[in-house]
């Protein structure tokens, strides 16, 4: 209900995030939930100046988690998540600011919040409700980032909402074609991310090293975050690519 009364329609599409109605509707099952807590930082030009087309990610640190930067118009925001219990997400962002000389600037108040990752949730609906984005746990389970995902569920259950309505727009059983179209075209992806967590990070040192440091392959990085390739793709030109080793070898690191 609203302050104007009851609505009532025959289909609704949930994306309120990994707090609302459509996640609990869902529940757990087929999802890892990250602990992770944020601050803003604010300091003078010369903090901005230094953060200025630029940002921070630090995978592996904490372990098995990932701590962040992220300039703003006027601000910095500093986080970090976790992938894995017992981990102390607050003392690790105090390391974070302390280890990027940001513990003196000023700081606002730490927040917690979740962040739902995939982790072989293959159903994404009940009955008349279509769940997207966060709310559906499409969080990508190697970096935890959620936006594209939720932009593109989101076009998604438009889709399927349309055609419902095209149709009858009276049996929910013709929903269901949210959650074949969901598995088709995210599915794939997030599989292959949680493959690749797993083996990343039990050596993120390593893999940065390769991925990072090497300039043949920093572009390949750069554009499977970006979602412009594929894990998939990016696999089969690691395995393709004989030069790999030498490229490492030959830095003398």
């Amino acid at each position: 209900g609203t302050r104007e009364g009851g609505l009532q329609a025959r289909a609704v599409v949930a994306a309120e995030g990994a707090a609302g109605a459509g996640a609990r509707l869902l529940g757990r099952e087929g999802v890892r939930v990250w602990p992770a807590v944020q601050v803003l930082v604010r300091g003078g030009p010369g903090l901005m100046d230094r953060w200025q087309g630029r940002l921070g990610c630090d995978f592996g640190f904490p372990a098995g988690g990932i701590g962040w930067v992220f300039p703003r118009r006027d601000h910095l925001a500093v986080g970090v998540c976790a992938d894995r219990r017992g981990v102390d997400v607050r003392a690790a962002l105090r390391s974070l600011l302390a280890s990027e000389g940001l513990d003196r600037a000023e700081v606002s108040e730490m927040r917690g919040h979740p962040i739902p990752v995939w982790d072989g949730r293959r159903t994404f609906r009940r009955g008349s409700v279509l769940v997207a984005g966060d709310a559906a746990g499409l969080a990508n389970p190697l970096t935890g980032a959620g936006v594209r995902r939720a932009c593109l569920s989101g076009r998604l259950a438009a889709e399927s909402l349309c055609a419902f309505l095209a149709g009858s727009g009276k049996d929910v059983r013709d929903l269901a074609a949210y959650d074949r179209r969901v598995r088709a075209d995210l599915l794939g992806e997030l599989s292959r991310a949680r493959l690749f967590a797993r083996v990343f990070f039990r050596a993120p040192e390593f893999f940065y090293r390769v991925g990072v440091l090497n300039a043949r392959v920093n572009p390949w990085v750069e554009q499977l975050l970006s979602g412009q390739k594929d894990y998939l793709d990016v696999f089969r030109e690691f395995v393709s690519c004989a030069w790999l080793g030498r490229g490492i070898s030959g830095r003398g690191a």
